[in-house]
């Protein structure tokens, strides 16, 4: 094989199969929100389907005054049959948001990494926090305003969700409001195999193009 080629074989390699970092996608935003109190011991959520395959690496719950958490909370992710979810559901992954600031806060909400979990169309999906204490840790519910409500183009919003429990629950309960009860939220990718980019397409040809450069220096002089 050619010099050139190997030239080219790398470049191909370094620029399609190694992927370029990128931040991940919130599901749920909004800003200058304050949250309301609620009951204590129950689980909060919303149901949601996906229009194209994502992966979540993140699950997280809203810090209403972004100081930190009194209570630390679980949060789950489910898959579930039909909707409306109210029967049961496949607890998918979950993770706890610890007391404190000691969680990443992004937008209003602070994180925690879970083992990547992949989520693809046609099947319903719930997340949850488990909340102990309404009145320190608040969330958005449906009577609160939210002026720049949005979620995720990626996603379909259908419902909130409730469960009650001593411990993290499938929120299988529904009361047809909206927004929803925005307390537990996720950070996501894509999983779609991305067309080559422009640098791609230029690290390629350059590539190419050093190769060339190396077989002419290669070249024997014609007598």
């Amino acid at each position: 094989m050619k010099p050139f080629v190997y030239f080219v074989l790398a470049g191909l390699f370094l620029t399609l199969f190694i992927p370029a970092a990128h931040a991940d996608t919130v599901a749920v935003t909004f800003t200058n929100t304050t949250g309301s109190l609620g009951n204590d011991r129950i689980t909060m959520g919303w149901e949601f389907t996906v229009n194209s395959a994502i992966t979540v690496t993140k699950i997280g719950v809203f810090d209403d005054s972004l100081d930190g958490f009194a209570f630390s909370h679980d949060v789950g992710l489910w898959s579930c049959g039909n909707s409306p979810c109210a029967t049961s559901g496949t607890l998918l992954v979950s993770s706890t948001v610890p007391i404190g600031t000691t969680a990443p806060l992004t937008n209003q909400f602070r994180y925690a990494a879970v083992t990547p979990t992949n989520l693809v169309p046609g099947v319903y999906y719930e997340v949850g926090a488990r909340y102990e204490d309404f009145n320190t840790d608040k969330l958005i519910q449906y009577i609160d305003p939210v002026p720049t409500f949005a979620i995720a183009s990626e996603l379909n919003f259908i419902v909130d969700r409730a469960g009650t429990g001593f411990v993290l629950t499938f929120p299988n309960d529904y009361s047809s409001v909206q927004p929803s009860y925005f307390g537990p939220s996720f950070q996501f990718t894509s999983t779609a195999v991305p067309e080559p980019s422009t640098s791609s397409l230029l690290a390629i040809a350059l590539a190419g193009l050093a190769g060339l450069a190396f077989v002419g220096k290669r070249q024997p002089k014609q007598a």
